[in-house]
Protein backbone atom coordinates (compact mmCIF):
# COMPACT_ATOMS: atom_id res chain seq x y z
CA UNK A 1 0.00 0.00 0.00
CA UNK A 2 1.52 3.56 -0.96
CA UNK A 3 0.20 7.12 0.22
CA UNK A 4 1.59 10.65 0.18
CA UNK A 5 2.74 12.51 2.80
CA UNK A 6 3.29 16.55 2.86
CA UNK A 7 6.79 17.63 4.61
CA UNK A 8 7.41 21.32 5.24
CA UNK A 9 6.05 22.25 1.50
CA UNK A 10 7.19 19.39 -0.40
CA UNK A 11 5.30 16.54 -1.25
CA UNK A 12 6.83 12.94 -0.80
CA UNK A 13 5.64 9.32 -2.16
CA UNK A 14 6.04 7.60 0.65
CA UNK A 15 7.72 4.12 0.47
CA UNK A 16 5.75 1.12 -0.40
CA UNK A 17 5.17 -1.28 2.78
CA UNK A 18 7.41 -4.50 2.45
CA UNK A 19 5.36 -7.61 1.80
CA UNK A 20 4.91 -10.01 4.34
CA UNK A 21 5.46 -8.31 7.24
CA UNK A 22 4.29 -9.69 10.30
CA UNK A 23 3.22 -6.80 12.25
CA UNK A 24 0.48 -4.04 11.61
CA UNK A 25 1.31 -0.55 10.47
CA UNK A 26 5.33 0.31 10.50
CA UNK A 27 6.40 2.62 13.07
CA UNK A 28 7.92 5.70 10.61
CA UNK A 29 9.23 8.94 11.11
CA UNK A 30 10.35 12.12 8.77
CA UNK A 31 13.12 14.87 8.54
CA UNK A 32 14.20 17.11 6.91
CA UNK A 33 17.56 17.59 5.45
CA UNK A 34 19.17 21.18 5.49
CA UNK A 35 22.46 20.86 4.38
CA UNK A 36 23.19 21.48 0.60
CA UNK A 37 24.05 17.98 -1.06
CA UNK A 38 25.29 17.06 -4.68
CA UNK A 39 22.02 14.53 -4.66
CA UNK A 40 19.74 17.04 -4.04
CA UNK A 41 18.01 15.25 -0.84
CA UNK A 42 15.78 17.41 1.13
CA UNK A 43 13.54 14.65 3.54
CA UNK A 44 14.52 11.07 5.29
CA UNK A 45 11.65 9.06 5.89
CA UNK A 46 12.41 6.23 8.40
CA UNK A 47 10.42 3.27 8.83
CA UNK A 48 10.57 -0.71 11.01
CA UNK A 49 9.08 -3.44 9.90
CA UNK A 50 8.70 -7.20 10.58
CA UNK A 51 9.21 -9.05 7.46
CA UNK A 52 9.63 -13.29 7.87
CA UNK A 53 11.10 -12.66 11.49
CA UNK A 54 13.49 -10.23 10.99
CA UNK A 55 14.13 -6.79 12.37
CA UNK A 56 14.04 -4.40 8.70
CA UNK A 57 15.01 -0.34 9.27
CA UNK A 58 14.50 1.22 6.48
CA UNK A 59 15.61 5.09 5.80
CA UNK A 60 15.00 6.85 2.39
CA UNK A 61 15.85 10.07 1.43
CA UNK A 62 14.28 12.10 -1.30
CA UNK A 63 14.37 14.81 -3.53
CA UNK A 64 11.97 18.23 -3.70
CA UNK A 65 9.88 16.35 -6.67
CA UNK A 66 9.55 13.44 -4.18
CA UNK A 67 12.65 10.90 -6.46
CA UNK A 68 14.25 8.83 -3.96
CA UNK A 69 18.05 8.55 -4.75
CA UNK A 70 19.61 7.08 -1.49
CA UNK A 71 18.70 4.77 0.87
CA UNK A 72 19.82 2.72 3.68
CA UNK A 73 18.18 -0.89 4.99
CA UNK A 74 19.28 -2.78 8.33
CA UNK A 75 18.03 -6.02 8.39
CA UNK A 76 18.94 -8.06 11.09
CA UNK A 77 18.57 -11.44 11.91
CA UNK A 78 18.58 -14.80 9.12
CA UNK A 79 20.50 -13.36 6.37
CA UNK A 80 20.83 -15.85 3.95
CA UNK A 81 24.64 -16.35 2.39
CA UNK A 82 26.22 -15.30 6.07
CA UNK A 83 27.49 -18.27 6.50
CA UNK A 84 29.51 -17.96 3.43
CA UNK A 85 31.12 -15.23 4.14
CA UNK A 86 31.61 -15.31 7.87
CA UNK A 87 32.41 -19.33 10.02
CA UNK A 88 28.79 -20.17 11.58
CA UNK A 89 24.99 -20.03 10.93
CA UNK A 90 23.00 -17.19 9.19
CA UNK A 91 22.32 -15.26 12.28
CA UNK A 92 23.70 -11.46 11.91
CA UNK A 93 22.82 -8.09 10.32
CA UNK A 94 22.95 -6.77 6.68
CA UNK A 95 23.72 -3.17 5.89
CA UNK A 96 22.64 -2.14 2.18
CA UNK A 97 23.53 1.04 1.03
CA UNK A 98 21.52 2.27 -2.31
CA UNK A 99 22.77 5.57 -4.19
CA UNK A 100 20.25 5.78 -7.42
CA UNK A 101 20.22 2.44 -7.69
CA UNK A 102 23.65 1.39 -6.99
CA UNK A 103 24.04 -0.93 -3.71
CA UNK A 104 26.88 -1.45 -1.17
CA UNK A 105 26.71 -4.25 1.33
CA UNK A 106 27.91 -5.16 4.69
CA UNK A 107 27.70 -8.17 6.93
CA UNK A 108 28.34 -9.22 10.07
CA UNK A 109 27.37 -11.11 13.33
CA UNK A 110 27.00 -8.34 15.13
CA UNK A 111 22.85 -7.32 16.07
CA UNK A 112 23.19 -4.17 18.64
CA UNK A 113 25.47 -1.76 17.16
CA UNK A 114 27.22 -0.61 13.76
CA UNK A 115 29.99 1.10 13.79
CA UNK A 116 30.46 1.34 10.27
CA UNK A 117 33.10 3.58 8.37
CA UNK A 118 31.66 5.63 5.63
CA UNK A 119 34.38 5.14 2.83
CA UNK A 120 34.54 1.70 3.22
CA UNK A 121 31.11 0.87 0.98
CA UNK A 122 32.07 -0.01 -2.62
CA UNK A 123 30.17 3.13 -3.82
CA UNK A 124 32.52 6.03 -3.00
CA UNK A 125 29.19 8.39 -3.43
CA UNK A 126 28.23 6.83 -0.10
CA UNK A 127 30.65 8.63 2.09
CA UNK A 128 28.92 11.66 1.41
CA UNK A 129 25.56 10.63 1.69
CA UNK A 130 26.10 9.26 5.24
CA UNK A 131 28.12 12.18 6.23
CA UNK A 132 25.33 14.23 5.83
CA UNK A 133 24.69 15.48 9.61
CA UNK A 134 20.10 14.62 9.31
CA UNK A 135 21.44 11.13 8.18
CA UNK A 136 23.78 10.14 10.36
CA UNK A 137 22.15 11.91 13.61
CA UNK A 138 18.58 10.16 12.36
CA UNK A 139 20.99 6.41 11.70
CA UNK A 140 22.75 6.67 15.54
CA UNK A 141 19.12 7.29 17.12
CA UNK A 142 16.75 5.10 15.32
CA UNK A 143 19.08 2.33 14.25
CA UNK A 144 22.02 2.42 16.60
CA UNK A 145 24.20 2.98 12.97
CA UNK A 146 27.32 4.59 13.96
CA UNK A 147 29.38 6.19 11.54
CA UNK A 148 33.25 6.48 12.39
CA UNK A 149 35.26 9.35 11.26
CA UNK A 150 39.23 9.23 11.35
CA UNK A 151 40.43 11.90 13.86
CA UNK A 152 43.11 14.40 12.08
CA UNK A 153 46.41 14.73 13.69
CA UNK A 154 45.19 17.92 15.10
CA UNK A 155 43.04 15.77 17.50
CA UNK A 156 45.90 13.57 18.53
CA UNK A 157 49.26 11.81 17.54
CA UNK A 158 48.39 8.86 15.29
CA UNK A 159 49.85 5.60 14.54
CA UNK A 160 48.90 2.60 11.95
CA UNK A 161 51.36 -0.57 11.13
CA UNK A 162 50.80 -3.47 9.87
CA UNK A 163 49.28 -6.12 11.98
CA UNK A 164 50.91 -8.59 14.36
CA UNK A 165 49.86 -12.26 14.85
CA UNK A 166 48.67 -11.76 18.45
CA UNK A 167 46.04 -9.72 16.88
CA UNK A 168 44.56 -12.27 14.77
CA UNK A 169 42.96 -15.68 14.45
CA UNK A 170 44.72 -18.84 12.50
CA UNK A 171 42.52 -18.83 10.07
CA UNK A 172 42.11 -17.25 7.09
CA UNK A 173 44.66 -15.46 6.01
CA UNK A 174 44.81 -11.69 6.51
CA UNK A 175 45.81 -9.79 3.40
CA UNK A 176 47.64 -6.39 3.41
CA UNK A 177 46.21 -6.22 7.35
CA UNK A 178 46.72 -2.55 8.88
CA UNK A 179 46.52 -2.03 12.54
CA UNK A 180 45.39 1.47 13.89
CA UNK A 181 46.71 1.99 17.26
CA UNK A 182 45.31 5.28 17.44
CA UNK A 183 42.39 6.44 15.64
CA UNK A 184 40.10 3.18 16.34
CA UNK A 185 42.59 0.39 17.81
CA UNK A 186 41.48 -2.08 15.34
CA UNK A 187 42.43 -4.33 12.30
CA UNK A 188 41.02 -3.93 8.65
CA UNK A 189 42.43 -6.64 5.98
CA UNK A 190 40.89 -7.89 3.10
CA UNK A 191 40.20 -11.75 2.50
CA UNK A 192 41.03 -14.07 -0.97
CA UNK A 193 37.06 -12.80 -2.83
CA UNK A 194 38.55 -9.28 -1.91
CA UNK A 195 36.19 -8.35 0.83
CA UNK A 196 37.32 -6.15 3.38
CA UNK A 197 37.21 -7.51 7.15
CA UNK A 198 37.48 -4.64 9.25
CA UNK A 199 37.37 -4.71 12.95
CA UNK A 200 37.01 -1.93 16.30
CA UNK A 201 38.93 -2.81 19.25
CA UNK A 202 38.67 0.24 21.84
CA UNK A 203 37.16 -2.36 24.48
CA UNK A 204 39.07 -4.59 26.54
CA UNK A 205 38.45 -8.43 25.92
CA UNK A 206 34.86 -9.68 26.47
CA UNK A 207 33.42 -5.72 27.63
CA UNK A 208 29.96 -3.81 26.82
CA UNK A 209 29.89 -1.43 24.05
CA UNK A 210 30.51 1.18 26.71
CA UNK A 211 32.99 -0.75 28.57
CA UNK A 212 32.40 -2.77 31.63
CA UNK A 213 31.20 -6.33 32.39
CA UNK A 214 28.97 -8.53 30.06
CA UNK A 215 27.79 -12.46 29.66
CA UNK A 216 28.58 -14.47 26.93
CA UNK A 217 26.68 -13.15 23.23
CA UNK A 218 25.98 -9.96 24.86
CA UNK A 219 29.41 -8.74 25.01
CA UNK A 220 30.44 -6.34 21.98
CA UNK A 221 33.92 -7.10 22.55
CA UNK A 222 35.41 -10.51 21.90
CA UNK A 223 37.84 -12.27 23.59
CA UNK A 224 40.85 -10.87 21.81
CA UNK A 225 39.68 -7.70 22.41
CA UNK A 226 37.82 -6.44 19.03
CA UNK A 227 34.55 -5.99 18.27
CA UNK A 228 32.54 -8.40 15.18
CA UNK A 229 33.81 -8.23 12.16
CA UNK A 230 32.36 -6.08 9.87
CA UNK A 231 32.71 -7.82 5.77
CA UNK A 232 32.03 -4.83 3.38
CA UNK A 233 31.87 -6.67 -0.12
CA UNK A 234 33.09 -5.18 -3.38
CA UNK A 235 30.32 -4.31 -6.07
CA UNK A 236 30.31 -3.02 -9.81
CA UNK A 237 33.73 -1.77 -10.60
CA UNK A 238 35.11 -1.74 -7.45
CA UNK A 239 35.76 -4.84 -7.31
CA UNK A 240 39.45 -4.63 -6.00
CA UNK A 241 39.95 -4.31 -2.14
CA UNK A 242 42.41 -0.91 -1.64
CA UNK A 243 43.99 -0.97 2.01
CA UNK A 244 46.94 1.60 2.88
CA UNK A 245 47.18 4.91 5.29
CA UNK A 246 45.97 8.03 4.56
CA UNK A 247 49.31 8.90 2.94
CA UNK A 248 50.85 10.40 6.44
CA UNK A 249 50.81 6.97 8.46
CA UNK A 250 48.43 8.38 10.22
CA UNK A 251 45.22 5.86 9.89
CA UNK A 252 44.76 3.29 7.92
CA UNK A 253 42.44 4.04 4.94
CA UNK A 254 40.41 1.02 3.02
CA UNK A 255 37.90 0.76 0.57
CA UNK A 256 37.63 -0.54 -2.94
CA UNK A 257 39.35 0.65 -5.96
CA UNK A 258 38.25 -0.17 -10.00
CA UNK A 259 41.88 -1.63 -10.31
CA UNK A 260 44.11 -3.44 -8.61
CA UNK A 261 46.12 -1.27 -6.02
CA UNK A 262 49.76 -1.91 -4.52
CA UNK A 263 50.46 -3.81 -1.13
CA UNK A 264 51.54 -1.35 1.66
CA UNK A 265 50.92 -3.57 4.50
CA UNK A 266 51.57 -7.67 5.52
CA UNK A 267 49.84 -10.57 4.67
CA UNK A 268 49.56 -13.07 7.58
CA UNK A 269 47.74 -15.62 9.75
CA UNK A 270 47.95 -15.19 13.60
CA UNK A 271 47.94 -17.13 17.04
CA UNK A 272 44.41 -17.01 18.18
CA UNK A 273 42.42 -19.96 17.89
CA UNK A 274 38.61 -19.66 15.73
CA UNK A 275 35.24 -20.20 17.68
CA UNK A 276 36.48 -19.04 20.63
CA UNK A 277 33.98 -16.90 22.74
CA UNK A 278 33.06 -15.04 25.74
CA UNK A 279 32.85 -16.52 29.82
CA UNK A 280 28.85 -16.45 31.26
CA UNK A 281 25.48 -18.17 29.57
CA UNK A 282 25.55 -18.49 25.59
CA UNK A 283 29.00 -18.02 25.05
CA UNK A 284 29.04 -16.81 21.47
CA UNK A 285 31.42 -19.02 20.69
CA UNK A 286 32.49 -18.06 17.43
CA UNK A 287 30.76 -14.50 16.85
CA UNK A 288 33.96 -12.57 17.03
CA UNK A 289 35.62 -14.75 13.89
CA UNK A 290 35.73 -13.40 10.40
Amino acid sequence: MGSTRKIGSNTILAITLLAGCEVGEPRSTTVDINEQNELGLIALQTERVADEGNDVFMLHAFTADGLERASIRLVKGAIADLPRMIPGDSSGSEIVVSIDGTESRMLTRETQYFVISPDSFANPAVAGFLGLAAVSSTLEREAHIISHVAPTTQDRPLYVTSCGPGMLLTTPTAYECCYDGTSYHGTVFHRADESISQRYGQGGACTAYGGGACNGASCYYGPFGFARANIYTPSGDYRYAEIRDNGGNSYCYWGFARFNPPSYFNSLSGWNAPGTGCPGGATGAGDWDY
